[in-house]
């Protein structure tokens, strides 16, 4: 679904003339645009962040709770600063 999402985004942005140069591209020849970096390097890079991602979402199957402690935790800010921090759900 969300790859049916990417395709129609960025076919609205071509209509809307809001997408650039890479939104002009239809998405069966993405392949061919040349981007800012190497394909291969471009993969590597979506690897390294998918294993993070991964590795995150196994730790808190393990030990719920476990993936939102410590520094990682600044994004989930509860309300003012100073206040104390809380896991994306709102729980403290």
């Amino acid at each position: 679904m969300l790859g049916a999402a990417g395709v129609l985004f960025q076919n609205l942005l071509d209509v809307l003339n809001a997408g650039g140069p890479a939104g002009q591209v239809p998405w069966f020849e993405a392949g061919a645009y040349k981007y800012f970096a190497p394909p291969q390097t471009l993969f590597i890079a979506q690897l390294f962040l998918f294993a993070f991602v991964e590795a995150r979402r196994y730790q808190d199957y393990v030990k719920p709770g476990s993936a939102n402690q410590g520094r990682s935790d600044c994004f989930y800010l509860c309300g003012k600063q100073g206040e104390k921090r809380c896991r994306s759900g709102g729980k403290g």
